[in-house]
């Protein structure tokens, strides 16, 4: 597997990520995407490390339940940089937030450090 074909594979599996019920899945899904001392930061949260990034992700499904997180646009890379839009939407399919994650990439592809930024509300 070629770079490009690993990096989009790590992008959808960290959307996934966010919309797994399943929680053994889900932590398999953070343990592919994730170096294990990875650092998420976006408006709402600061986590470092699997277990933090697993109750981050746990406190947004419980906050926002039957919504789902997608990326909207394409991913654009340069180095060991990702950026990328997405959206989380509710049950029938609305907008609740749009924004967009900045990442860098560790040594092996996974993600290393992911910044999130929201856009502004309408």
């Amino acid at each position: 597997m070629d770079q490009a074909t690993r990096t989009h594979a790590t992008v959808e599996n960290y959307f996934d990520m966010w919309n797994e019920t399943n929680s053994a899945a889900r932590r398999a899904l953070i343990e592919n995407v994730w170096t294990v001392d990875a650092q998420s930061i976006d408006p709402l949260a600061d986590a470092r490390g699997w277990n933090a990034i697993e109750q981050h992700v746990m406190n947004l499904r419980a906050q926002f339940p039957d919504h789902r997180v997608t990326r909207t646009g394409a991913v654009d890379q340069h180095h060991d940089r990702l950026r990328f839009p997405w959206a989380l939407s509710d049950a029938q399919g609305g907008t609740v937030l749009t924004g967009i994650d900045c990442v860098r990439l560790g040594d092996d592809g996974r993600f290393a450090e992911l910044v999130g930024f929201f856009d502004a509300a309408d």
